[in-house]
């Protein structure tokens, strides 16, 4: 027998992996494979990051979810052209997904059923 459980647990991780001897990322790293823009030549440093975890246990089973958000900063960015905007009014059912787009990888896939109530 397991007792029911739920923990959550976040913190800001940038000075522990400062300590790790991760330094060259948050002083101008080169991220210029994920980013362009920043100074020019893609240089852009990480500010701070954030993580969070949590595990709910109960009869019905187990549920785990971890995020990490990483911030970073540059000293500007490239202009472009905003994307062409269109009218979306979710006031049926719909299905929803979340996709990758260099490999169509589908990360999320859901359905709204009723989005008017809430």
């Amino acid at each position: 027998m397991v007792p029911k459980f739920k923990f959550t647990f976040g913190f800001e991780a940038s000075s522990d992996m400062r300590n790790l001897g991760v330094t060259r990322a948050f002083s101008g790293g080169d991220f210029s494979g994920m980013v362009s823009g920043g100074d020019g030549h893609g240089r852009v440093s990480i500010s701070r990051v954030y993580h969070k975890a949590t595990i709910e246990v109960d009869e019905q089973g187990t549920v785990a979810a971890a995020a990490t958000v990483v911030l970073m900063d540059g000293t500007s960015l490239e202009e472009r052209e905003p994307p062409h905007l269109v009218d979306f009014v979710a006031d049926r059912p719909f299905l929803f997904a979340v996709v990758e787009e260099r490999t169509g990888a589908v990360l999320f896939l859901g359905h709204v059923v009723n989005p008017l109530a809430g």
